[in-house]
């Protein structure tokens, strides 16, 4: 029965989040740059509006500029949509099971609990991928093509392991109570 769930209903879901998810990162990607870029401390476009940032990325680096850090959201998107929907799945299963909140299958709070145990382990692959996107948007080197592995190396001979690792905290915060609040909305 497990089995049968992910090769069909599960696997879709996957897929189809996959897909819509890559569309919307295609189209919004050069405002996350821009944003990125304003919310810097430091560098040229810090502090600037949303048309100097775009306008000056643009005339410096051309549009490659706008696409910086494309390949980690862009690559993760599918890791996410699995990480998320089969935690999601799991707890929600084991909740059940277990009789917690009365074993309703179709439990307000059951829902909330799994969506932010599945929030919670998507971090695993939030976390790391917001990092690589982020210092890649950040290096406003012309012409310069780092790769994401080349960032993840980079990252890693630098403060190690786990340094992939650095604002997870924050990113916990951010994804238990957004993915908790999603699957709510999702399955309402």
């Amino acid at each position: 029965d497990f089995l049968a769930m992910w090769t069909g209903e599960v696997l879709g879901e996957i897929t189809a989040g996959a897909i819509s998810g890559a569309a919307g990162i295609l189209f919004t990607h050069p405002i996350d740059v821009a944003k990125v870029r304003i919310q810097s401390s430091s560098g040229p476009y810090s502090g600037g509006s949303l048309s100097s940032v775009f306008s000056g990325t643009l005339r410096a680096e051309g549009t490659a500029g706008l696409y910086k850090g494309l390949a980690p959201p862009l690559c993760g998107v599918a890791a996410y949509q699995a990480v998320c929907f089969g935690s999601f799945e799991s707890a929600s299963r084991s909740l059940e099971l277990s009789g917690a909140f009365g074993g309703d299958a179709g439990s307000t709070r059951r829902v909330v609990a799994a969506g932010m145990v599945a929030g919670a382990a998507t971090t695993l692959v939030t976390t790391p991928v917001d990092l690589c996107k982020i210092r890649m948007q950040l290096d406003r080197r012309s012409g310069l093509r780092e790769t994401t592995l080349d960032c993840v190396r980079r990252i890693v001979r630098t403060s190690g392991a786990g340094g992939l690792y650095h604002g997870l905290t924050a990113c916990l915060v951010r994804d238990v109570a957004s993915t908790g609040l999603y699957f709510y909305v999702y399955e309402e």
